[in-house]
């Protein structure tokens, strides 16, 4: 279970990945006399949301260490959402190919393989353009921009968005109708992502649970969500949430 991917809405996957799990010392409410048995058992883990397509396959975890700990029973959660990068190169693949076909018909000309990867502190977008006859590599142009996180818009997206400079010498002397700021636009618009539906979902999702097993009954919720910061990885944009909330359990003896 600590290794399977959870479905928390269409492209988003939860991955738990706990890395460390602590027990403490069985103690009673006040340590008085009662007819209760606390005990608190903490997971420290790296939560991961990962946008992706299909689900995603993960290597199971084995040997998690256990110890045993004084601590108060509270949740500290940082997910972080995972935008790949290969799910924004089809988003622009597919809308830069429906934008030549409508708009440059009679060009024989179409996007090919999209590539995006990070430079120092920018994002750098690669676009392939091929010749769709014998599918023969024409050029390949480049752009790119500051990836920015707007938290009051929930956006991530692409500032000071543009050509790079080599790439606007040799389109003026091979294919400048490329140039066309709509056709900028419409890369850097599929480049743009919204995780207010992701980020509201997951807020629902963790706010309460209550997961009913067979010896007892757990429950949590969620006290506070928040955006953190973005970051930049080989294969993904990173968005950072800090979360906090409380979880108990309730064991049934008569079982």
């Amino acid at each position: 279970v600590n290794s399977t991917p959870i479905n928390i809405s269409k492209d988003l996957w939860l991955l738990p990945k706990p890395i460390k799990v602590s027990i403490s010392q069985v103690s009673t409410p006040e340590n008085k006399v009662s007819n209760q048995l606390y005990v608190n058992i903490g997971i420290i883990a790296q939560p991961k949301l990962l946008t992706c397509t299909s689900k995603p396959f993960i290597e199971r975890t084995k040997n998690i260490p256990v110890c045993v700990e004084h601590f108060k029973p509270k949740i500290y959660l940082y997910p972080t959402i995972h935008i790949q990068y290969d799910y924004i190169e089809k988003r622009i693949k597919k809308g830069l190919n429906s934008f030549i076909d409508k708009n440059y018909a009679d060009t024989s000309y179409r996007a090919g393989h999209i590539n995006i990867y990070p430079s120092d502190e920018k994002l750098v977008v690669s676009v392939e353009l091929i010749d769709t006859e014998d599918k023969d590599k024409v050029l390949t142009f480049y752009l790119w921009g500051i990836p920015h996180l707007d938290t009051d818009a929930q956006i991530v997206q692409l500032k000071h968005f543009d050509y790079t400079l080599d790439s606007k010498n040799v389109l003026i002397h091979t294919a400048k109708w490329i140039l066309d700021d709509k056709i900028k636009n419409i890369i850097l618009e599929k480049s743009v992502f919204n995780y207010s539906k992701k980020f509201s979902e997951l807020s629902k999702s963790v706010s309460a649970i209550t997961v009913v097993t067979e010896n007892g009954i757990l429950k949590s919720q969620t006290h506070s969500l928040q955006i953190q910061d973005l970051f930049t990885s080989k294969d993904a944009l990173i968005i950072t949430i800090s979360a906090k909330g409380s979880m108990s359990y309730s064991i049934n003896l008569n079982n």
